[in-house]
């Protein structure tokens, strides 16, 4: 992945991490669990564009200038041209995921930028379901 953008492991997550680090230490290769953690981040991140909200609840609705500028046409927040969407992606191993983006404008986006007027729009975190999702794959695992 390269290193403009923003990406997300299992940081701001601390009980999720705690109890999947206890469960890690348990499993022989863990490493089916991460390719399985990925997945089930990478639908959540799709289910946030879709659902257009953060964890706070809906994305601020989009400005009547920027729906005359749309090049796509389309209403959709943070999807005009597919890009920062479709470039969505994770990695795993053994020791880990990871899921991010390398779109520069990203964290613009994620975190909001005043002097641009860009409200905060989170798309890269986990839903309570998601992260019990990730949980139950390594519990899985350990039973196995």
């Amino acid at each position: 992945m390269a290193k403009a953008g923003v990406s997300f492991e299992v940081r701001g997550y601390e009980k999720l991490g705690r109890e999947i680090i206890k469960l890690e230490k348990q499993i022989r290769n863990p490493e089916k669990a991460y390719r399985e953690s990925k997945m089930i981040m990478l639908q959540d991140v799709d289910r946030h564009f879709i659902s257009q909200s953060g964890p706070q609840g809906k994305w601020e609705a989009l400005k009547p200038w920027t729906l005359r500028k749309r090049r796509g046409g389309g209403a959709k927040i943070l999807q005009d041209t597919g890009r920062l969407k479709g470039s969505i992606t994770g990695i795993y191993d053994r020791w880990g995921v990871v899921v991010g983006t390398n779109i520069n404008y990203a964290l613009q986006h994620q975190f909001g930028d005043t002097s641009k007027h860009i409200p905060r729009r989170e798309f890269l975190y986990l839903n309570e379901s998601a992260q019990q999702r990730i949980l139950d794959r390594f519990i899985i695992q350990l039973r196995g």
